[in-house]
């Protein structure tokens, strides 16, 4: 269980990370809305999926020890 939660929350972390990096360089280019959605939303969505991830990463590592 620990194993799919570590995996899982890696999953979830990559794509925060991608979703952080595209609404980066999206509003470095002057775009302001991806798919009819504010760039600032989808970076907010990516950090929360970041956080996700550390806290899964944080909870795996504990059950291990």
């Amino acid at each position: 269980m620990s194993k799919l939660i570590e995996n899982g929350s890696a999953v979830i972390a990559m794509t925060g990370v991608a979703l952080t990096v595209v609404s980066g360089l999206s509003r470095l280019l002057g775009i302001y809305y991806l798919a009819n959605i504010q760039v600032m939303t989808v970076f907010s969505a990516g950090m929360g999926l970041m956080l996700i991830g550390i806290v899964g990463k944080l909870f795996a590592c504990k059950q291990t020890s």
